[in-house]
C-alpha cells in the first residue's frame, strides 16, 4: 500500500502509479504563520482530510475567527463555494476537534457559527460570504482548505523558477552560469577573469606592449620619434643611413670663412 504521503493513480489498463509529492503547493499562502492551500475541487470532508495528508498536511485548524476572516480575504473565496476545514466531532457527537492535532476545538465560540448555532451535523465546513462555519454531513462535496503541519516550514518557502519581476538588491550566492544581457549597476567585488572585449573611455596611464592597429586620434603626451623639421644645433652621433636627397638651404658661417680664405691665396699665388 502506497503511504499517505503519495498520491496513487490506478490507471485504466489496471495497473497503478504512485507519484511522490514534492511539497510545493502552487497558489500557497502564509496566513497568522501558517501555510494554507485552498483547492478547488469538490471532495467529501473524507476525501479532502486524505487530499490534504498526500499534500504533505491536515485538513485546516483556524487559530482564532480573525484567521476564518483572514484567509476567507487571503484566498478571495468564492461567496456560493463552501470550503471544509479540519473541525470535525466524529469520535463524539457535538465535541468538534481539529484534525491536524485531535485535540478540542476550544477556539471556536457561538460567534463563529452560522445562526449561532452548528446545527448539530458532523464535519465544519467555511461559508465565506460573511464568513461563518457551519456543519453538513460528511459526504456532501465542498471545496477544502489544508494547513501545513507547524513541523514544517516548506510549502510555502519553495522557489520560484521564473525570472521576478524587478532587479534584486543584493547579490547572489553564486555566480551566474551564462553571461548577462547588460551590465551591472554597482562595481563587482573581484576582478573579471578576462580582459573586456571594447576599448576602453579614458587614456591608460603606460604604454601599450604592441602597436595599435589604427592611428590614435588625439596627440601624444611626449615627443615623438621622427626626423625634425629644423636643422639642429649639434652634430648627430652616428651617420645617416643613405645621403639626403636635398642640398643644405645654406652652408655654414665657419665653412664660408675658410672658403673664402683659401680663394685669397690662391690668386695670390697666381702669375700669369
Amino acid at each position: 500500500m502506497p503511504s499517505r504521503n503519495n498520491l496513487l493513480l490506478c490507471v485504466f489498463i489496471g495497473a497503478c502509479l504512485t507519484l511522490t509529492v514534492t511539497g510545493d503547493w502552487p497558489g500557497a499562502k502564509i496566513v497568522d504563520g501558517r501555510c494554507f492551500v485552498l483547492k478547488q475541487e469538490m471532495l467529501s470532508w473524507d476525501g479532502a482530510q486524505s487530499a490534504c495528508e498526500a499534500l504533505g498536511g491536515n485538513l485546516a485548524t483556524l487559530a482564532s475567527l480573525q484567521v476564518l476572516n483572514d484567509v476567507v480575504a487571503a484566498f478571495n473565496m468564492s461567496k456560493d463555494k463552501f470550503v471544509w476545514i479540519g473541525a470535525n466531532s466524529k469520535a463524539v457527537r457535538g465535541t468538534y476537534v481539529w484534525d491536524e492535532t485531535n485535540q478540542p476545538a476550544t477556539e471556536i465560540t457561538n460567534d463563529w457559527w452560522w445562526l449561532g448555532d452548528p446545527m448539530g451535523y458532523t464535519c465544519v465546513y467555511i461559508r465565506p460570504e460573511h464568513p461563518y462555519i457551519t456543519t453538513s454531513d460528511c459526504i456532501s462535496s465542498n471545496y477544502y482548505l489544508c494547513i501545513e503541519p507547524n513541523s514544517k516550514t516548506t510549502m510555502c518557502a519553495t522557489p520560484t523558477t521564473a525570472p521576478t519581476s524587478a532587479p534584486t538588491t543584493a547579490p547572489t550566492t553564486a555566480p551566474t552560469t551564462a553571461p548577462t544581457t547588460a551590465p551591472p549597476t554597482a562595481p563587482t567585488t573581484a576582478p573579471t577573469p578576462a580582459t573586456t572585449l571594447a576599448s576602453t573611455t579614458a587614456p591608460t596611464t603606460a604604454p601599450t606592449p604592441a602597436s595599435t592597429p589604427a592611428p590614435t586620434t588625439a596627440p601624444t603626451p611626449a615627443t615623438t620619434l621622427a626626423s625634425t623639421t629644423a636643422p639642429t644645433t649639434a652634430p648627430t652621433p652616428t651617420s645617416t643611413p643613405a645621403p639626403t636627397t636635398a642640398p643644405t638651404p645654406e652652408s655654414t658661417p665657419a665653412t664660408t670663412r675658410k672658403l673664402a680664405k683659401c680663394g685669397k691665396k690662391r690668386k695670390a699665388q697666381y702669375h700669369p
